[in-house]
């Protein structure tokens, strides 16, 4: 999956440094905004509206991007 999504991001055109990928679970939101806080993350992109929205209350000044879900 990482790599698919950093082929993403390249095709995109989107800078990044790195690419943290956390699978589902239990409090998806909360585990996600531990390690962007930890990373210092400036710019967080999710197919999530829940999880955008949650960032997003955590901290209006993180970028959040919210991506369209693909169709498998």
């Amino acid at each position: 999956m990482e790599s698919l999504t950093r082929l993403w991001l390249k095709i995109m055109k989107i800078p990044f440094t790195d690419i943290v990928l956390i699978g589902p679970g239990e409090e998806t939101p909360k585990r996600k905004w531990k390690v962007i806080r930890e990373k210092r993350i400036e710019m967080f992109m999710d197919d999530d509206q829940r999880t955008i929205e949650f960032i997003r209350r955590q901290s209006p000044v993180i970028k959040t991007i919210l991506v369209e879900k693909q169709q498998r």
